[in-house]
């Protein structure tokens, strides 16, 4: 009697055991910095993201600055939304985004000014549509 109580007990734990690990790993959620799908704006906002810490840094240690991200795909990559571009003032924040990150690059003349003039139109463009990502956008100021 006691033989087989020990063996259904073991049988029992370790039924248990299997069944607890199948359990923890269908439960486990994907963790993800980025909710939203990664649609070819949404990457290519990643990336300037990058570009601007990178910048950041450069004038920070007053280094030459550079850019390797092409920034003109904002016009064409496809939004996470397709509304996005449907409203008027997406072109022309556009238009204002691509001419300061321009003149930073080739007209460096008070850095920390104009790199946090980019900074602010991103802002400024995310407080229409796509307000997710103003708190690590703000993060990139440069602090006087």
């Amino acid at each position: 009697m006691r033989c087989r109580l020990k063996i259904l007990s073991i049988c029992i734990i370790a039924s248990s055991f299997f069944s607890c690990k199948d359990t923890n790993t269908q439960n486990k959620k994907e963790v993800t910095n980025y909710p939203n799908q990664d649609s070819q704006l949404a990457l290519l906002m990643r990336e300037m993201t990058n570009d601007m810490e990178i910048i950041k840094s450069q004038i920070l240690n007053r280094e030459k600055l550079s850019s390797s991200v092409k920034i003109e795909k904002v016009y064409t990559d496809i939004p996470t939304d397709s509304y996005v571009r449907d409203n008027n003032w997406f072109i022309p924040m556009t238009d204002q985004y691509i001419f300061t990150v321009n003149d930073l690059l080739n007209n460096p003349v008070n850095t920390k000014d104009q790199y946090n003039t980019i900074v602010q139109s991103c802002i400024n463009c995310h407080n229409q549509v796509c307000q997710g990502p103003i708190k690590r956008i703000k993060k990139l100021r440069i602090k006087k």
